[in-house]
């Protein structure tokens, strides 16, 4: 979890607010996994129980407003909004975390009072094509057999090659290998995360934080090279010789993922849409 109250540096531009100052990063591990020493294969996993880490640090963020994402979602090429699941999705969502016995099925980590598990489709829901008011292919993608439990960081580690394939994912992995060749630091000192609903307002953010406690002040150098960044993460997925996203630009791709999304094209969409804001008002 990301937490933001706001930082010292802001600016509102376009529907895009780019933004610095100190956050709270909470982290918890719960699953380990043993690999072989030299070929990294998976011999195990074991859920563990471990205290959550906070981290009070500062961070350079980005978030998108309405004015900048609506001409995208007329064109087709914003991906990264909410799902509407359909109106059987509560009693299905709760159907199948009683089935699982409330608790993790990769894991194997229990609910606790504070916070219910989630409920991940097998399939994505995307796929099914649910068109509300037009057809009710929600009652598929809602089936139990497409339907498992994941506890937060389960559930965030299987989503994450689905995540990637949108502009948003594709903009916060392409920033993560470009910021540390601006800061030179190592890639280590820095950490990049997407959100569709951003905590602090509800807006699909992408978030640099520093890994150094009260921060070193890379997060400031980054605001105020936010025009280099963005035409560097262009130049980067725009020259990259794969068809529709690869780890050399905008991350890997899950081999179950939807085959008609472009990756490349939503991130070059989302980037060109910043940058085509006047250059003036950036300044």
């Amino acid at each position: 979890e990301v937490g933001f109250p706001g930082g010292p540096g802001g600016m509102d531009l376009g529907g895009a607010r780019h933004a610095y100052g100190p956050v709270r990063v909470v982290t918890q591990f719960t699953s380990s996994r043993q690999v072989k020493l030299h070929t990294h294969e998976t011999l195990g996993l074991g859920v563990i129980d471990l205290p959550e880490q906070v981290l009070e640090t500062d961070a350079y963020w980005l978030a998108f407003g309405d004015e900048l994402l609506d001409p995208l979602r007329a064109a087709g090429l914003w991906r990264s909004d909410p799902n509407d699941y359909g109106p059987n999705w509560p009693q299905q969502r709760d159907a199948a975390r009683a089935r699982d016995g409330y608790r993790c099925t990769v894991c194997g980590k229990p609910e606790t009072a504070a916070r219910q598990h989630d409920v991940h489709h097998k399939r994505p829901f995307r796929a099914f094509g649910y068109a509300p008011g037009f057809n009710e292919a929600y009652r598929l993608a809602n089936t139990l057999d497409n339907l498992t439990t994941l506890c937060r960081a389960c559930h965030q580690r299987v989503e994450q090659g689905q995540r990637l394939r949108t502009g948003l994912g594709g903009l916060a992995f392409a920033l993560g290998s470009i910021a540390p060749l601006h800061l030179m630091c190592d890639p280590r000192d820095i950490s990049v995360v997407a959100e569709q609903q951003a905590a602090a307002d509800g807006l699909p953010t992408v978030t640099v934080y520093e890994k150094i406690p009260a921060g070193i002040g890379f997060s400031q150098q980054l605001y105020e090279i936010r025009d280099d960044l963005l035409r560097a993460v262009e130049d980067l997925v725009r020259r990259c010789p794969c068809e529709r996203g690869c780890p050399a630009c905008v991350g890997p791709i899950s081999e179950e993922a939807d085959e008609a999304v472009d990756a490349k094209a939503l991130t070059l969409a989302l980037v060109e849409a910043c940058l085509a804001i006047p250059a003036e008002w950036r300044c």
